[in-house]
């Protein structure tokens, strides 16, 4: 087995994270407006 590494983590500044609030929020939105059309069967392409 190969050694554990540890990789350092990765911090956001608060404009980097203001800035990911709307790509979220579209995000968000996408995933509840699809959520209900999802079924066994349904394909991608179809959703």
């Amino acid at each position: 087995m190969g050694a554990l590494r540890r990789t350092p983590g990765i911090y956001k500044t608060p404009d980097e994270i203001r800035r990911m609030v709307a790509p979220g929020l579209a995000t968000a939105a996408s995933l509840d407006a699809v959520r209900e059309l999802i079924a066994p069967g349904v394909t991608t392409g179809e959703l």
